[in-house]
């Protein structure tokens, strides 16, 4: 599956996610350098950097490594190429409406993984069809409704955390 590699073990902790935002989110009050809707990690490049990542050691060592690389060297690129961007103003919302596209596909794709079968597919495309379309109470309605209906009530088998 994309995003394994026998040679690396990903550790995550949330309680560190969070301390980590919320470092950043203080110093971007301080000091603003990054999009203030870039979130932990842009999801763009969150997708290219795990995508590379999965391809192996040859490509990339380390999942940290790629991340850093990034920010360490890619957004100070963005300062640089500033009066260009600043010339692109008129273009920033289409670049935000292929941002969240990607983000939408990115997250629709790592969604469908988990669905075990074609009704399980199905079911979490109603959902959130309805969520989209209607509302947040009709979609999560709709596709508890549909689980019962297809599924039935048996209890899924738990899966060892990881």
């Amino acid at each position: 599956a994309v995003g394994q590699r026998p040679d690396e073990r990903i550790e995550f902790s949330g309680t560190r996610t969070h301390l980590s935002t919320g470092v950043r989110n203080l110093l971007m009050s301080i000091f603003a350098p990054f999009f203030p809707s870039q979130g932990s990690l842009w999801t763009g490049v969150h997708v290219v950097i795990v995508k590379r990542w999965s391809e192996g050691p040859a490509a990339m060592d380390s999942l940290y490594t790629g991340i850093s690389s990034y920010y360490f060297f890619g957004l100070p690129l963005f300062y640089l190429l500033l009066p260009f961007c600043t010339a692109l103003g008129p273009m920033l919302p289409v670049a935000l409406v292929l941002t969240l596209v990607m983000t939408g596909f990115a997250c629709a794709y790592v969604a469908m993984e988990i669905p075990r079968n074609p009704v399980e597919r199905g079911m979490v495309l109603l959902g959130g069809a309805c969520i989209a379309f209607l509302s947040p109470l009709a979609g999560l309605t709709s596709a508890v409704i549909a689980s019962w209906l297809l599924l039935g009530f048996k209890d899924a088998p738990h899966e060892p955390s990881r």
